[in-house]
């Protein structure tokens, strides 16, 4: 009868340590799987501050179209007031291409 306790307390003891060492895997995988979300984060916070900085230059960018548009419709509405004066009535409409 004692051998069979012992048995038992013998399995019983090699059951615990397997499942401690199955539950250590587990919390070293779950730590390497944190650690692969927050770099993953971190990569996507400088993607962001990437895209972040390509926009702003696209928007500066289009800003300094605009304003040269801006001065080249200025320049039109002087040509056109000195046609105006200079010929006496609207000019001709442009030609198409």
């Amino acid at each position: 009868m004692a051998q069979t306790w012992a048995t038992i307390a013998t399995l019983a003891t090699v059951l615990l340590t397997m499942i401690a060492l199955v539950l250590r895997t587990i919390r070293a995988e779950i730590g390497s799987v944190r650690s692969e979300i927050g770099s993953v984060r971190s990569e996507i916070g400088g993607l962001r501050n990437l895209m972040d900085a390509r926009f702003e230059a696209v928007n500066h960018r289009m800003d300094q179209m605009d304003r040269r548009l801006e001065k080249l419709e200025s320049l039109d509405r002087e040509v056109h007031a000195l046609a105006i004066k200079a010929f006496g009535g609207d000019p001709p409409p442009p030609r198409d291409a």
